[in-house]
């Protein structure tokens, strides 16, 4: 039987970086990554979650705050978050992703009275095609440090016995044996709740962001942006995400629904518009419960196809008056909104909307649309101790589904945070 050091499962970001901190720490040790979806080489476009590289080859943005993008302060404390983000940001440098778009969102001064907060924040936006590269060099480095990494994976099962576990493959007639198993699958998955239920693992409820993208013009925010590229905005419990100058909105598929994503300058063409994201969270019982509620609203939305809808801003909400015209990025099919998502969403991005009014010497154009909808998902939140450790000896859940995590940023310092942990440890 093959024995490892350490066995990780999901070859996604977390799981990488946890690898290369191992490999840095204590060269020589036995890796073995497994993965269920495609090889890095044999991903397609349709792969944008599934496959080696996981979400690190998406658009590849890296938010180096503290304030957003999970709860590893809480978990390991704000010195060692601190940290470890700048080992993200160092090793993205050493995999040759030193060519991407950098840049800082400075905090803007606004009047005690606005409701709306702003926030520093450190952005590393390798993009598509440079994410790819740097992944790439990642897996070549693995695999030149003694990691084996094996793709399109079925797990059957998974066993505890004598302090080691056995891990039985489909294809594979014997288990493959590791003394310490890292979880580092994502979001969502399938696997983390049975292996959770398995182990009987305690868990927390469900989370789920719903968000609108807002297309606007281009100079709607100079004011508060000032020369930077993106600007952080807090209200209430809304927040903002990836704000795109001169980008576009594009389709982007995720559990077989089409949602609306947005796409840096460098990606596709220069547009006159900006974009950028509205989320707020939703907390359910259990998966099910909230694969239920979205299912049904999903349904309604793209009606079996690929349709997003949309809505002008003027319609949505008369206050705001129509001035000039504005070149959509994308098609959608316009309707009132409150007919299809959450009206406590609505009613909050009304009054953020408001709320920026103010803020702005320039009034929001009526013209600016809200497409619907955006969304991203979070793991429920696993009890493990201050390294990740379940209840379960030697078992660890890293990354977004640990549920501490919910970017690539946070769920890449949680792994080179384990990473060293683990071998400090041996």
């Amino acid at each position: 039987m093959d024995e490892f050091d350490f066995t990780i499962i999901g070859a996604g970001v977390s799981g990488l970086f946890t690898a290369i901190e191992i490999i840095k720490e204590k060269p020589g040790v036995k890796i073995l990554i497994m993965e269920k979806g495609p090889s890095f080489d044999d991903r397609t476009e349709s792969d944008v979650y599934n496959g080696f590289g996981g979400l690190g080859i998406s658009e590849g943005k890296y938010n180096f705050s503290v304030d957003f993008g999970g709860d590893l302060v809480d978990k390991i404390g704000l010195q060692n978050t601190t940290y470890y983000l700048s080992k993200v940001e160092e090793y993205l440098n050493e995999f040759n992703g030193k060519d991407s778009l950098d840049y800082q969102s400075h905090y803007f001064q606004a009047p005690d009275e606005s409701e709306i907060r702003f926030i520093d924040n450190k952005v590393k936006h390798l993009g598509r095609k440079l994410s790819k590269e740097v992944i790439k060099n990642i897996f070549n480095y693995l695999v030149e440090n003694n990691t084996q990494v094996i793709n399109s994976v079925n797990i059957l099962g998974i066993e505890k016995k004598n302090s080691k576990f056995l891990i039985k493959i489909e294809g594979v007639e014997n288990s493959i044996i590791s003394r310490n198993l890292i979880i580092a699958t994502g979001i969502n998955s399938d696997f983390v709740t049975n292996l959770s239920d398995k182990f009987q693992l305690t868990k927390e409820k469900s989370r789920v962001d719903f968000g609108l993208r807002m297309e606007m013009p281009s100079n709607q925010l100079n004011q508060i942006l000032g020369d930077d590229l993106e600007v952080k905005m807090f209200y209430k419990d809304l927040y903002t995400y990836c704000m795109n100058k001169n980008g576009n909105i594009i389709p982007k598929k995720m559990l077989g629904f089409s949602l609306a994503d947005g796409q840096n300058y460098r990606e596709g063409k220069i547009s006159d518009n900006l974009n950028f994201c509205l989320f707020k969270p939703y907390y359910f019982e259990d998966e099910p419960h909230l694969l239920n509620y979205l299912n049904n609203m999903m349904e309604k939305i793209n009606k079996a196809s690929d349709e997003l809808i949309g809505q002008k801003l003027s319609n949505f909400d008369p206050y705001f008056k129509e001035k000039n015209t504005i070149s959509k990025s994308m098609n959608y099919r316009e309707s009132d909104l409150y007919n299809y998502l959450p009206e406590d969403l609505l009613n909050d991005t009304k009054g953020f909307l408001h709320e920026l009014d103010e803020l702005l010497d320039e009034d929001i154009e009526g013209n600016s649309i809200l497409y619907g909808i955006d969304i991203k998902f979070h793991s429920p939140k696993i009890k493990t101790d201050p390294v990740f450790q379940s209840s379960v000896e030697g078992l660890y859940f890293v990354g977004d589904c640990s549920g501490v995590t919910y970017s690539l940023s946070h769920a890449a310092a949680s792994g080179i945070y384990l990473g060293r942990q683990m071998v400090h440890d041996i």
